[in-house]
């Protein structure tokens, strides 16, 4: 198969300046390839920006790192950052390899569309600046790098839901626990976020229920109060107890 020539690439547009956006810049800058990243918010981030309540890692944070930029020695860190942490190190590796010059902050992506030709090669991005009239930029390449939930909240509507007297919150919007003090919760799903959603309703409500359709094996963050739970779930032994899978 015939290999694509990309040789005519010199400008990219990046939409998105989460930890994706962020290395795709980076990389491209190492290449000598010029990029403007495109992001509608003030700050770079993304999901560790801003999110729901007491969110943070549930992994060390040596798992969870840039290639090429451990979390800094001179950093007050977790082990397990707060997101509040994790937001500081994306901040700081931004700065270091200066990916803040290219982007384009509170700029919402209000179209792309392909250059006209039959020949053209690249894409032409409209965009609005806050404060500033629309304005159209072309590139020689497009990076979409807005990851799973950078849409509005998917909210399920539930039969019944017209008739139920207390308060319905997508986990992203559940960013002060303190609205469940005194409260019955139940938090329907079993990722990421409904974990942390739950145990941080836990600590304020008068209870917590999760609901999840099928059964998690959580893992402790100490096996045996003693080893890290890294030592045994990333390592052979952890691998031998886990169903092979084959594609």
């Amino acid at each position: 198969c015939e290999e694509e020539d990309f040789s005519h690439v010199g400008r990219v547009a990046v939409v998105g300046a989460g930890v994706a956006g962020l290395q795709v810049a980076n990389l491209l800058h190492q290449v000598g390839i010029r990029c403007v990243i495109f992001e509608r918010s003030a700050e770079v981030g993304g999901v560790w920006r801003e999110n729901y309540a007491d969110f943070g890692l549930q992994v060390p944070r040596q798992l969870y790192q840039f290639p090429g930029f451990p979390w800094p020695a001179d950093g007050k860190w977790e082990l397990f950052p707060t997101g509040a942490q994790v937001q500081e190190y994306i901040r700081r590796y931004a700065k270091e390899f200066d990916i803040y010059e290219c982007c384009k902050l509170e700029t919402a992506v209000l179209q792309v569309s392909p250059k006209q030709g039959a020949s053209a090669r690249g894409w032409s991005v409209r965009y609005q600046t806050e404060g500033l009239a629309p304005a159209v930029e072309e590139f020689d390449f497009l990076v979409m790098a807005t990851g799973m939930y950078s849409s509005h909240p998917h909210m399920p509507v539930a039969p019944g839901i017209e008739v139920f007297k207390g308060q319905i919150l997508h986990s992203c919007t559940f960013t002060d626990r303190k609205v469940a003090a005194g409260k019955r919760v139940v938090v329907v799903g079993g990722g990421k976020s409904a974990v942390d959603n739950a145990v941080a309703a836990a600590k304020e409500g008068k209870s917590t229920v999760l609901l999840c359709r099928e059964a998690h094996w959580p893992v402790p963050r100490y096996l045996a109060n003693l080893v890290p739970f890294q030592w045994g779930t990333y390592s052979r032994f952890g691998h031998s107890t886990l169903p092979m899978h084959h594609a």
